[in-house]
């Protein structure tokens, strides 16, 4: 094979692969560090997904939109420009709202408003386009393990009620 069809084809299988998006079990210890390291992931907490749009090599390292079995969070670090590094996260108990964005007009990614009052959100951004089985598994994931919570924290309320 001629090696202009193998840097071709190598650079395509390069670009094929998406290293950023993550579930439960598939971080490096490194990754886990950082978003630690951030005040976004306690001891015992496990990430279910993780979409990153740093757009780099090591995108979890920069860049995350995740949740766990406790929280919704997102995060921006910016390691040349501290001043611009970002964190955004909400218990899943205390989130009122999910509202998706998807099929948004390029360049804009899809995203989820996470709403923990009338005046308090933040945008939790999924790669792909709104119809993109991964968006669309991000969200069912998402509202899934925001209900248990929520269902969970009910019931544990009407037990001290009673």
């Amino acid at each position: 094979m001629h090696p202009v069809h193998v840097a071709c084809i190598s650079a395509l299988l390069l670009l094929g692969c998406n290293y950023g998006e993550r579930s439960s079990g598939e971080f490096s210890s490194a990754e886990l560090d950082v978003i630690r390291g951030s005040g976004l992931l306690d001891s015992g907490e496990v990430i279910i997904q993780l979409h990153s749009n740093a757009g780099t090599w090591h995108p979890v390292l920069q860049a995350g939109n995740f949740f766990t079995d406790r929280r919704i969070a997102r995060y921006w670090l910016d390691h040349e420009a501290p001043e611009r590094t970002s964190t955004k996260s909400a218990w899943l108990v205390d989130v009122d709202t999910l509202i998706p964005f998807f099929n948004n007009p390029w360049p804009a990614s899809s995203y989820i408003e996470v709403r923990t009052g009338p005046r308090t959100w933040f945008n939790l951004y999924v790669n792909g386009e709104g119809s993109d089985a991964r968006t669309i598994s991000f969200y069912s994931d998402l509202l899934q393990h925001w209900r248990t919570a929520r269902t969970k924290q009910a019931q544990n309320v009407g037990v001290f009620h009673q």
